[in-house]
């Protein structure tokens, strides 16, 4: 009596009709967890926006949603955050879905990941959702190979110290001519916000040309960026015997966009096609799967000024404080080493190596040496989530923002504990 109650009652605050057919699960899962920091303006890197102040965090979160009509789909996550310096809660994600085909339509708070490594250089899940209308291909199109597309335009709804409630425009492109090979392209900007002029649909193709995009009071002066990237399967005889895939991919991105017919400054880097020596950002990668293991090693790179803009240059490319991007944000250097183990039952554990080295002086430069390991045990509607890290960093950058570094002084040692556990109902 009580779920037919609740489930007619979002059903009716979603303003959808709720057929027989039609799928409800109001409440999924719920999740409780409680970590210790021992650093402040901490973060998981890739959790949508998981981050902690110094002392003990809680976090609670509850999964739900419906199927109102076919190929449509409701989600939902209520989350709340409590530490000793504050309490907030609300919609963490709230979004609706049509798949027509091999296209869906997403409405609503969401995150995305683009890109062909587990770290993104232009639009990851590092940040905590956003409010985005996405169209994106749920499989493969084939002609000519395989071509995989998808489009953000989200609206970054918060008041900022450089100026509230921008936007961002994100797409890929992606081409396999064969299974052995696939190549990319990417293009993306930050626009608008408050004193910005609006953008109509209409004019987002010549945004994304290039057009003004280095002037100083064009309309379409906007944050832009573009990345390259290409991924190779390696055959079967090029990897080792237990290996059921093997695949190496590089990405190549820069901003400050401008069209080729606009500049005679062979600095910039153009559109669509172009090199820039000053400021790129890199991303290379390895990573190799088994039946029970998942092994990973990255090298990323991002130059000074890369998520940064004239008119976003405190908080710049980001959301919630938090990178939207590369996740330490600009001028750094990081190599990271996953290896993923899979156990009978369900179980799981990770460990994360990291070592990261930021110029924010030429006399002080921060290094950072990190251990996170994480895990996941089943049992029964029960799952036990456990997490720990260990950092060192040397001359640690004081500013929490992933666009501003700070001349740092001190050598810290950090230890973050945590535990989660998730009840599913269904």
């Amino acid at each position: 009596m009580l779920r037919g109650k609740l489930s007619t009652i979002i059903a009716l605050a979603a303003g959808l009709t709720c057929p027989a057919a039609a799928q409800v699960k109001p409440l999924d899962s719920v999740t409780a967890g409680a970590y210790y920091a021992g650093e402040d303006h901490s973060f998981v890197e890739n959790a949508e926006g998981l981050k902690f102040r110094r002392g003990l965090n809680a976090l609670f979160l509850a999964d739900g949603g419906l199927t109102p009509w076919k190929n449509g789909e409701l989600r939902y996550t209520l989350r709340q955050d409590i530490n000793g310096h504050y309490a907030k809660g609300g919609l963490h994600k709230a979004y609706l879905k049509q798949q027509a085909g091999k296209f869906s339509l997403t409405f609503g708070k969401d995150s995305e990941h683009i890109g062909p490594g587990r770290q993104s250089l232009l639009l990851s899940k590092n940040a905590a959702p956003f409010l985005m209308l996405r169209v994106k291909t749920e499989r493969p199109l084939e002609w000519a190979g395989r071509w995989n597309f998808v489009m953000v335009n989200g609206w970054l709804l918060e008041e900022r110290q450089d100026r509230d409630n921008p936007k961002i425009f994100i797409g890929r492109l992606g081409w396999a001519p064969i299974p052995l090979f696939e190549v990319g392209l990417t293009r993306a900007s930050q626009y608008g916000g408050a004193g910005r002029p609006s953008l109509m649909p209409w004019e987002l193709p010549r945004m994304l040309l290039g057009a003004d995009e280095n002037s100083s009071t064009g309309k379409y002066n906007t944050d832009g960026y573009l990345s390259y990237d290409a991924a190779v399967n390696l055959p079967r005889g090029w990897r080792p015997p237990a290996a059921k895939s093997a695949k190496i991919y590089y990405e190549s991105a820069a901003t400050d966009m401008q069209a080729s017919w606009q500049s005679e400054d062979k600095g910039k880097y153009y559109f669509p096609f172009g090199i820039n020596p000053t400021i790129p950002a890199y991303l290379a990668g390895a990573v190799m799967e088994t039946a029970s293991h998942t092994l990973r090693l990255e090298f990323l790179k991002t130059p000074r000024l890369f998520y940064t803009h004239s008119w976003y240059p405190v908080e710049g490319y980001t959301n919630g404080g938090l990178s939207l991007g590369a996740p330490y944000g600009i001028n750094y250097r990081s190599l990271t080493f996953n290896h993923e183990l899979r156990f009978t039952g369900g179980n799981a554990f990770e460990y994360r190596l990291l070592y990261l080295k930021q110029y924010a002086y030429p006399d002080a430069a921060m290094e950072r040496w990190g251990l996170a390991l994480s895990g996941k045990l089943p049992s029964g509607s029960l799952t036990f989530s456990p997490y720990a890290s260990l950092a060192y960093a040397v001359n640690r950058d004081p500013n929490p923002l992933p666009t501003i570094t700070e001349r740092g002084r001190d050598n810290n040692f950090f230890v973050t504990l945590g535990l989660s556990t998730t009840l599913k109902f269904f």
